[in-house]
């Protein structure tokens, strides 16, 4: 059946409530559970069986970046424009087609049920972070908790067994940020103690392999986010000479620096009247080439640098900063706008390199999904909508092949779907998704 859209309301996420969950959650004395597909548990504390239900008022939280290769958020986008929102009405990516060959080459011969974890107790001073996702195969999970007294911890889960591999303590003011590489994990964290900002990269079995300090200056931040390739760009603000300087820098997947820094926009203005520079919001082609958003005088601008620090196509005028951006495999990405009434839609295209956007591939256009995840090696996509308990498949040509089986959840790289269904609740399928 075709989803048809009446109107387009506002993408907010809905409650789950004190829904119960479809099967008991085993609880150790140490506070982590894990459900096995048929019943069973791993080895590990003294296991006491549980009613599994989600926390009243906890909300089933599509989960993971809207950016699919990368996102960096590191400060204010600035002024600029709003988009219009799309008309409403008519049949969201046509009419449903599973059975065509784009179609059946997304479809999974069968959905198991899930591996569900608990991974702490409900505890009113701690919650948990939407997980970046897998890395590649055999997958591992990380998944974050946040104390309101203490410091953030990563959990590494193997996502075949679902044993707990090992933790790590991040020591961290804010929401640390973190995401998958093709074997392990890499990350930002604010340090408490300095003020200072570090690059993390943690092995496949969550094992600390390096701490880089990419940040020392108090006026300034910095903001990073994975290649799709491995490795990482962390590109930061700096007041320099009366303004602000972005700086560009590029990682291998240990945190080795891979390129010298450089300076790729100059003469910007402090932000809010004050001395600080934050980092510009920017998001990762599946070429590595960054988009990057500021606003000089007020006037939304945007410039391409290439991943060897190069300034690849100079800045730009752009119809409005983005809330969020999605890349494609074709390579494009897509922005997600605010408009006048200050909900976000998916609003244009942005081929690699281009200085002026492009209509959005009809699907998304219609669909206007919540988020939007590559799979199958760029054959398809998952697309997640408002109402958490709800996904679809479409081929990369736009074609509606109807429901994926399961709840909305984010793709991991190896093609695992993970989805965060409490406040410290997470369910996986396994390689539901893998790259062929």
């Amino acid at each position: 059946m075709s989803r048809t859209v009446a109107s387009l309301v506002a993408l907010a996420l809905a409650g789950c409530g004190g829904q119960a969950l479809p099967r008991a959650l085993f609880s150790p004395d140490a506070g982590n559970s894990i459900v096995l597909p048929g019943g069973g548990t791993t080895a590990g504390p003294a296991w006491k069986a549980t009613a599994g239900v989600w926390p009243a008022g906890a909300s089933g939280i599509p989960m993971g970046s809207l950016t699919g290769s990368g996102l960096a958020s590191g400060g204010s986008t600035g002024g600029g424009s709003t988009g219009t929102a799309p008309a409403s009405g008519g049949s969201v990516g046509g009419d449903l087609n599973p059975g065509s060959a784009p179609c059946a080459a997304l479809l999974p011969a069968r959905v198991p049920a899930p591996v569900t974890v608990t991974i702490s107790k409900p505890d009113q001073t701690l919650r948990c972070l939407p997980t970046p996702g897998t890395d590649d195969g055999p997958g591992t999970l990380a998944v974050g908790e946040l104390p309101s007294v203490g410091k953030t911890r990563w959990k590494f889960w193997s996502l075949a067994t679902g044993a707990l591999l090992t933790l790590a303590t991040e020591s961290s003011v804010n929401l640390p940020t973190l995401w998958a590489q093709p074997s392990g994990f890499a990350g930002l964290t604010l340090d408490t103690a300095s003020g200072t900002q570090l690059l993390r990269s943690y092995s496949h079995a969550g094992q600390l392999v390096s701490s880089v300090l990419v940040q020392s200056d108090p006026s300034g931040s910095a903001a990073g986010a994975g290649l799709p390739a491995g490795g990482a760009v962390v590109i930061r603000g700096v007041f320099a000479a009366g303004s602000c300087e972005l700086r560009y820098e590029r990682y291998d997947s240990v945190g080795s620096a891979a390129i010298e820094e450089t300076t790729v926009a100059a003469g910007l203005a402090p932000h809010s009247g004050t001395l600080r520079c934050p980092a510009p919001p920017y998001w990762l082609s599946l070429s590595g080439d960054a988009l990057v958003f500021f606003a000089p005088g007020g006037v939304p601008s945007a410039e391409w640098v290439a991943p060897d620090g190069s300034v690849a196509v100079p800045p730009f005028e752009v119809p409005a900063i983005p809330a969020a951006m999605a890349a494609l495999s074709d390579g494009s990405l897509v922005a997600k706008e605010p408009t006048a009434g200050g909900t976000a839609f998916w609003q244009r295209s942005w081929h690699d390199r281009w200085s002026s956007p492009s209509a959005l591939p009809d699907w998304i256009a219609k669909a206007q999904p919540q988020a939007i995840a590559p799979i199958h090696g760029g054959q398809g996509y998952l697309a997640t909508f408002p109402d958490p308990e709800e996904s679809e498949l479409f081929s990369a040509d736009g074609t509606a092949c109807g429901p994926a089986g399961i709840p909305a959840a984010v793709v991991g790289r190896d093609g695992s779907a993970v989805r965060q269904e409490g406040s410290c609740v997470y369910a996986w399928w396994p390689q539901l998704f893998p790259t062929r």
